[in-house]
C-alpha cells in the first residue's frame, strides 16, 4: 500500500519562492512523481516490489487533486500499475486531508475481496532508503523468521533530529517496546532510534485498523501512520520487530529535494583486488579454489547523470560517454622510448574495453527495464597490472554494479542473485572480448570477504552456479603479499596450453588439478582448527604443483628464487595469488606458523624482497 495523498505544501511554497527558475517545472507534481535519478521516485519502489517474490499486489491511495497524474504514471511500462489499483480518496486540499492511518484504510477496503490472510507492507510514497536496503532481507528477516505481528525500520539520529521523528526502543531481540512520535526530552548525549513511515503488518494487525480509526478522536492520531502503530504495541500480545537500516532521503522542502536529486544524479562503486588462498588454477579446471578480498588495493567506477544539455551541447542528455584514463587508456606518448617503457607498465590494453563490455552486457541484460538517462562513466585502478590480483574483473563488476545503482535496479530484477552474477561478470570478459579467465575472482569480488568455492561440473548441472561458502574471517591467519610490476602477464596466455592439455585428457595435469582441488577443502578444514603450519604446507604444495604443471620458464626464475629466499631466510611460505608475479606469504615456522612479524623483522624482509623487485606488505582483509 503506497500512502501518496499529500499535498507536498512545503516544497510547494519553496519552488514558488525559488527565484533561480530552476525548479519551476516541479510545480504542481505530486512528491512521489519527483524525478530522481532520472525517474519518478516512485519507480526505486517499484523496481524492489518487482524484485521480491513477497510483493503479490501493489495499490496507491491520492487525492483527487494528484489521482490523473497516477494513473498516467501507472501506464508506463516499466510500472504497469493498473487505474483499478489507484484509488481516489476523493479529497482536494490538505486541509480537508483524511490523515495516513484512514487512507491506509481505503487502499486496504480496496482490495478487500482479494487481500485474505495476506500481509500489507505500508510506504510513504516521498521516502527513499540508502541503497543498501534489501526489502527482501527485511520481510524475510522480521515477518519471516521471527513471525511478528508487525515490522518497522529504523536508523539512528541525533537528539535534535529525534524531536521530528518518530523514536522506538528496541530490546535485546529486536522487539520494540516502545515508539513516541517527536519526543521533545531526547537524552542530547546517546544516538536515537528514528523510524520512517515503512510498516508491515500481519493480519492480525491490519483486522485491528477499523478499531484504531474508531477510537480516534482527532486528525492528530490518523494523520500518521506511526500512531496506529504505537497503539498496536500497547497490546501485550502484539510483537512489533525492528530492522536497523543505515539511512533515510527525507523529501519534505525544497533544500532536500535538492540534495536527494544531486546525490542519484552519480554513482560510485568500489571493488578490491583478490588474492587466491588455495587451489588455484584449478577453478578454471572443475576443482575447487579459497580466495579472499583485500583492501590493499581497488577499482573504482563513477558514473555522472549528464546535465540537461549533455556532455556536449550537441549531442544531448540521453548520449552515453566512456571517459578514458589518462594514464592506463593513453596513446600520446612523449617519444618511442616512453611509449616502449610505458608499455611495460600497463600493458596494451587499457581498462576502457572492460567498461565498454560492462555496458553492453548490462543493456542486453536490463535494457527493457532502464528509462533513456544519458551519463558519463569513468574508472580508476591502482590495483597492480598483470601479476594476478584480478585487476580486470575488479574493473567489470565496479562497473556492472554502479550501472545497477544508478538505474536503481536491484539483481533480482535482472534475475539475478549473487551466486549468478559471476556468470555475467565472466561473460564480459570472455565472450565480448575472449580474455580466457575463470569464475574464482569473479565470485569472491561478488561476495566480498573470504569465499570457499568448489566448480564441480555436478554443481552447475544442478543449481547453475557452484557451490560458494562464505566463511569467517576469524580462520585466517596473517597473511602478507609479494608483489612486482615488471612480472606476469594476461592470464588467458598463461593457462592457454595446459588448458588444451586438460581438454586432451592429459593424465598428467588432470591428475595434478584433481590435487589442488582436493587439497582445498582440506585447507579449509586446518583453517577451522587453527591449523595453520599444516596450511602452510599446502600453500607450498599448491606452488609445487604449478611448477610441476606450467614449467619454471612459465611460472617465472625471479618468483622461484624469490620464494626460495623467503623459505631459507625467513621461513616464509609463498604460494601464487594468481597466474603472475604475484604470491600470498605466510610465516611458516612451526611454532610460530600464521603469526604477524615484528616491526624489526618486518623491515628486514620488506628491505630483501625490495632488493629482489618486489613489494612485500601485509594483506588488509576486505
Amino acid at each position: 500500500m503506497i500512502l501518496a495523498a499529500g499535498y507536498g505544501t512545503r516544497l510547494g511554497r519553496d519552488i514558488d519562492a525559488d527565484t533561480t527558475g530552476n525548479y519551476a517545472h516541479l510545480k504542481g507534481l505530486p512528491k512521489a512523481l519527483l524525478p530522481i535519478g532520472g525517474e519518478p521516485l516512485l519507480n526505486h519502489w517499484i523496481n524492489q516490489f518487482k524484485a521480491c517474490p513477497r510483493i503479490t499486489q501493489t495499490y496507491l491511495v491520492t487525492n483527487h487533486l494528484f489521482y490523473d497524474q497516477f494513473v498516467e504514471w501507472g501506464k508506463l511500462p516499466n510500472v504497469n500499475v493498473c487505474e483499478s489499483h489507484i484509488v481516489d480518496n476523493g479529497t482536494t486540499c490538505n486541509e480537508d486531508r483524511n490523515g495516513a492511518v484512514v487512507d491506509l484504510k481505503i487502499a486496504i477496503d480496496a482490495c478487500k475481496g482479494e487481500i485474505g490472510d495476506r500481509h500489507v507492507l505500508c510506504v510513504a510514497s516521498d521516502l527513499l532508503l540508502y541503497d543498501d536496503f534489501s526489502l527482501s532481507g527485511f520481510l524475510e528477516e522480521t515477518m519471516g523468521k521471527k513471525g511478528g505481528d508487525g515490522a518497522i525500520l529504523y536508523y539512528n539520529v541525533s537528539s535534535e533530529d529525534a524531536k521530528k521523528r518518530g523514536i522506538v526502543t528496541t530490546d535485546e531481540k529486536g522487539k520494540i517496546v516502545s515508539f513516541v512520535e517527536k519526543p521533545q526530552d531526547c537524552d542530547e548525549h546517546k544516538l536515537h532510534k528514528a523510524s520512517p513511515a515503512f510498516y508491515a503488518y500481519a493480519p492480525t494487525s491490519v483486522s485491528l485498523i477499523d478499531e484504531y480509526i474508531e477510537r480516534s478522536t482527532t486528525l492528530e492520531e490518523v494523520d500518521a501512520p506511526g500512531k496506529f502503530m504505537a497503539w498496536l504495541m500497547m497490546n501485550p500480545a502484539i510483537n512489533i520487530f525492528g530492522h536497523k537500516i543505515s539511512g533515510r532521503f527525507d523529501i519534505g522542502n525544497l533544500k532536500q529535494a535538492k540534495e536527494t536529486i544531486e546525490y542519484y544524479s552519480q554513482v560510485t562503486e568500489d571493488c578490491c583486488a583478490r588474492a587466491a588462498l588455495m587451489g588455484n588454477p584449478s577453478d578454471g579446471f572443475g576443482g575447487a579454489t579459497l580466495a579472499l578480498l583485500i583492501k590493499n588495493f581497488k577499482a573504482t567506477v563513477t558514473i555522472s547523470e549528464n546535465d540537461d544539455e549533455g556532455r556536449n551541447k550537441d549531442d544531448g542528455k540521453g548520449s552515453i560517454h566512456l571517459i578514458p584514463h589518462p594514464v592506463l587508456d593513453n596513446y600520446s606518448f612523449s617519444s618511442l622510448q616512453g611509449l616502449h617503457d610505458q608499455t611495460n607498465i600497463t600493458g596494451y590494453y587499457g581498462g576502457l574495453r572492460l567498461i565498454h563490455a560492462a555496458c553492453k552486457k548490462f543493456y542486453e541484460l536490463a535494457g527493457h527495464l532502464i528509462t533513456k538517462r544519458g551519463f558519463q562513466i569513468k574508472y580508476d585502478t591502482d590495483i597492480p597490472r598483470s601479476v594476478g590480483l584480478s585487476g580486470s574483473s575488479a574493473i567489470v563488476t565496479a562497473a556492472f554494479r554502479a550501472l545497477l545503482r544508478f538505474h536503481h535496479l536491484p539483481l533480482g530484477t535482472l534475475g539475478l542473485t549473487l551466486n549468478t552474477l559471476p556468470e555475467v561478470i565472466l561473460g564480459c570478459e570472455v565472450s565480448e572480448l575472449n580474455i580466457s579467465a575463470g569464475l574464482q575472482d569473479r565470485v569472491v569480488q561478488s561476495f566480498g570477504g573470504l569465499v570457499y568455492m568448489d566448480f564441480h561440473e555436478d554443481h552447475f548441472e544442478r543449481d547453475d552456479h557452484g557451490k560458494y561458502e562464505s566463511l569467517d574471517l576469524n580462520l585466517l591467519p596473517t597473511l602478507y603479499l609479494a608483489y612486482s610490476t615488471k612480472l606476469g602477464g594476461e592470464s588467458g596466455k598463461v593457462h592457454a596450453p595446459v588448458k588444451q592439455r586438460f581438454a586432451d585428457g592429459d593424465k598428467f595435469i588432470i591428475e595434478r588439478m584433481r590435487e589442488l582441488g582436493d587439497n582445498t577443502l582440506k585447507s579449509v578444514e586446518l583453517l577451522t582448527k587453527k591449523k595453520f603450519y599444516e596450511f602452510g604446507l599446502l600453500m607450498e604444495r599448491n606452488f609445487q604443483l604449478r611448477r610441476e604443471m606450467y614449467g619454471d620458464e612459465c611460472v617465472g626464475l625471479d618468483c622461484i628464487k624469490m620464494i626460495a629466499i623467503a623459505k631459507a631466510k625467513f621461513d616464509i611460505v609463498c604460494k601464487f595469488s594468481g597466474s603472475g608475479g604475484c604470491f600470498v606469504c605466510m610465516v611458516g615456522d612451526k611454532d610460530n606458523a600464521g603469526s604477524r612479524l615484528g616491526s624489526e623483522k618486518m623491515g628486514t624482509v620488506v628491505e630483501e624482497f625490495r632488493n629482489k623487485g618486489f613489494i612485500f606488505e601485509e594483506i588488509i582483509v576486505s
